[in-house]
């Protein structure tokens, strides 16, 4: 029997990491309670569970996605771009975490973020183009969060204007926001909206 290798996220949960990027440490005591996303949710905690969860759809991915993140910017896989984006997507939440009515929120939180990621991947060596590939993955990563919803009668209309608005980045946006919905608690306080959510996302990865 071979021994699985340990995935980045397996190393960070280590804390091989923590001289690297402390901010994704910092987040440890950032707690979300949300009406059905998180509860009681170190930011932390659904941030590697979502990193576990891109490691689940790629494993299912068709050949078309694969090839597609294969493809470099700079000198990275867009798989490698996408990663470290989803590793920093929710850093923002940090600053903006609020409380309403009980419930946690975090307004804004995708463009705070996308700033404070600029000079952590400075530091991380990342070229100006590798930066922005994935500051556009960060700021953008919930583009589609209110759109599915299986009350949406727009949604066909509306996942194609963001296909056309995103175009560059559409399908790396299609494969955060599952990872998103997959480290989150949405599965366990909403199944159906849950379910809805993945099989629209698929769906869409089927099309590409």
């Amino acid at each position: 029997m071979t021994q699985e290798l340990p995935t980045i996220a397996d190393e960070i949960r280590a804390g091989k990491w923590s001289g690297l990027i402390p901010e994704v440490y910092a987040l440890k005591e950032v707690v979300e309670n949300s009406r059905r996303w998180h509860k009681n949710d170190s930011v932390f905690d659904h941030t590697l569970r979502a990193m576990d969860g891109l490691d689940d759809v790629l494993e299912k991915a068709g050949e078309t996605v694969h090839t597609y993140l294969g493809q470099v910017v700079g000198r990275y896989s867009r798989k490698d771009l996408l990663y470290l984006a989803l590793l920093f997507h929710d850093l923002g939440k940090k600053d903006t975490l609020c409380v309403v009515d009980g419930f946690t929120n975090a307004p804004d939180h995708e463009s705070v973020g996308a700033k404070q990621a600029v000079p952590i991947l400075a530091r991380l060596g990342l070229t100006e183009d590798e930066r922005d590939h994935v500051v556009a993955l960060i700021q953008n990563h919930g583009a589609t969060f209110s759109i599915v919803d299986p009350g949406n009668d727009r949604l066909e209309e509306q996942i194609a204007e963001i296909r056309e608005q995103y175009g560059d980045v559409f399908v790396e946006i299609i494969l955060l926001s599952m990872a998103d919905a997959l480290g989150s608690q949405i599965g366990e306080t909403d199944p159906a909206e849950f379910a809805f959510r993945m099989r629209t996302y698929e769906g869409i990865l089927g099309r590409i």
